[in-house]
């Protein structure tokens, strides 16, 4: 039988936004969806496929991938209001809260789809810049991922997918597909509501922080680069080479 390994590492977030704003947006695990708390057990379950009489028919809050997903996974709430125009090309970005183009910058940036080769081209990206320095006291590896469970439209903008970690490197961005349309639309996604989920990829407990910091202590998590090409591995074979784990 497994057990589960009970030495915590520490996973700290740092905002440089206000207390109250750090508190009210904090990542965290265990955070269900209004719609899984509200579930009851059907009242009539033939009308929804059970077979006898003494048939019952379980909810979702029965569903052991489900609970121990959420139990897991830190969910992470957007930190802004976007309201996002756009058809063929990304038309306006309104962000709540922005009002210079420095401001807009700091808060999204786009790849060019050479980088991917052109493919995908029926959709446009964007990359949501996360307002979090994100620092792990150990190496141990996240999957992140779209927080399905928490959204009630699938269609209109889908996050990507990928594997981080938090010692080498500060970074969580949330880099979405959102799919090209013949007509203008607006995609609001709206601020509080998880935008993705961190799930860890270990048995360790992790002991989950939250720190209001200074913009200059802020920045210091964010690091330069000291080569052209291939800065994140190249920094982590020199931390190795250099006993720095």
């Amino acid at each position: 039988m497994f057990k589960r390994n009970n030495k915590k590492f520490k996973l700290t977030f740092y905002s440089k936004e206000s207390p109250v704003w750090s508190e009210t947006f904090a990542p965290r695990t265990k955070l269900y969806p209004d719609w899984w708390r509200s579930l009851k057990e059907p009242k009539d379950p033939h009308g929804h496929g059970a077979t006898a009489v003494h048939d019952i028919m379980p909810t979702m809050k029965t569903c052991p991938g489900f609970v121990d997903l959420l139990k897991t996974a830190i969910a992470v709430p957007m930190w802004k209001q976007m309201k996002i125009t756009y058809d063929t090309e990304i038309r306006n970005i309104e962000i709540a809260g922005c009002i210079s183009q420095d401001d807009l910058h700091e808060q999204v940036d786009t790849h060019p789809s050479i980088q991917h080769g052109d493919h995908f081209n029926n959709c446009l990206h964007l990359k949501l810049k996360n307002p979090w320095q994100i620092v792990a006291d150990q190496k141990k590896e996240f999957l992140l991922m779209d927080a399905v469970w928490h959204r009630r439209n699938h269609a209109n903008y889908t996050v990507l997918p990928g594997k981080l970690e938090f010692k080498y490197q500060h970074s969580g961005h949330v880099n979405i597909f959102i799919p090209k349309s013949r007509s203008v639309k607006t995609l609001e996604i709206p601020a509080g509501d998880p935008i993705c989920y961190l799930l860890p990829l270990t048995e360790h407990e992790i002991d989950i922080n939250i720190k209001t910091v200074s913009k200059e202590k802020w920045f210091q998590f964010i690091q330069r680069p000291s080569w052209f090409r291939g800065q994140y591995e190249k920094m982590k074979k020199l931390a190795r080479y250099t006993n720095v784990e």
